[in-house]
């Protein structure tokens, strides 16, 4: 089906319509679609029922199981896809032709890296762009790759390995890792740790889903031997009291350790003897957004506030 007889029915098809339509395929399932669009279940059962009725074409098949999208359907998706970004892309370049200055700022940030870089960076960007209007949204990488892809964020920050093809991206920090433990455990005798010495260790880690559970376990070789007595959290609050009950042990980034982080459970904090493991969080964005000279330059002046926090003690 040709893209202008989709677009040119008897009414016209509306961009909300298209995204509905993105949605139901994404999701597979009419509630979590309608969640996702952030309207009632009925009215978007309706609206793409009505565009089905438009087209002449079943878009989608209803199964117990949830909505699968059918051979045209998954035709028109990807066209809606390609119409939805073309149209955020069209208000980039409407709000780009002011600059960064005085603009909107769409914010992806991973959970575990967002809360603790936030006090750093909204100073300096109150401070260096007051007209900017911020708006953040916290998800796994996954997730806010996707997003950033499909232009509903301008920068994600998160952290390697990513695949970047079509995006540019600017080191904002390298954070070194450090350790956590209970305060009358035997390592909290040591004024450093070595990745070694965690091997035979109870050990906590994020849930999967995080990147930082991977650079944990990649650390030593503890998880081979040990994963039976490893255990989850979903985020790093949820690691650090863990911790502080004497549960196990856990790896920390830096930046959640200092300023008013290092209070909020009585954990002992040590760092690494020698060539300290760390992480790097990168500002990313897409190479065709119109601000990208802009947001490079956001880049670098986030980095340059994020250095000295970085050296903290």
């Amino acid at each position: 089906m040709d893209l202008i007889a989709f677009i040119y029915t008897k009414e016209p098809v509306n961009l909300r319509d298209l995204e509905y339509v993105v949605a139901l395929a994404e999701t597979g399932r009419f509630v979590a679609a309608a969640a996702k669009c952030h309207v009632s279940q009925p009215t978007l059962s309706s609206q793409v029922a009505k565009l089905e009725e438009e087209l002449g074409v079943l878009l989608f098949e209803r199964t117990r199981r949830g909505v699968i999208p059918s051979k045209v359907g998954l035709e028109i998706v990807e066209r809606a896809r390609a119409v939805l970004l073309q149209t955020r892309e069209l208000t980039e370049r409407a709000r780009g032709a002011r600059g960064l200055l005085g603009a909107t700022l769409r914010l992806g940030l991973i959970p575990t890296a967002g809360p603790y870089l936030l006090p750093h960076v909204l100073p300096m960007l109150r401070r260096e762009y007051p007209g900017l209007e911020i708006y953040i949204r916290e998800a796994l990488t996954d997730h806010l790759m996707e997003q950033l892809r499909a232009a509903e964020l301008d920068v994600v920050v998160a952290s390697p390995p990513l695949g970047l093809d079509g995006l540019e991206h600017e080191l904002l920090v390298q954070e070194e890792f450090v350790a956590a433990v209970p305060l009358d455990h035997p390592l909290a005798r040591q004024a450093a740790v070595r990745p070694a010495d965690f091997e035979q260790q109870r050990m906590l880690l994020l849930e999967e889903g995080h990147c930082m559970r991977n650079q944990t376990i990649a650390l030593c070789e503890w998880s081979k031997a040990h994963s039976e007595v490893t255990i989850q959290a979903s985020s790093i609050e949820g690691l650090r009291q863990m911790v502080s009950l004497g549960i196990g042990c856990t790896f920390l980034p830096k930046l959640a350790t200092i300023g008013p982080f290092a209070a909020a459970a009585p954990t002992a904090i040590r760092p690494f003897s020698e060539s300290p493991p760390s992480r790097a969080l990168i500002l990313i964005w897409r190479r065709s957004h119109p601000r990208s000279a802009d947001l490079r330059e956001l880049g670098l002046r986030l980095g340059a506030a994020l250095s000295g926090a970085a050296e903290e003690r």
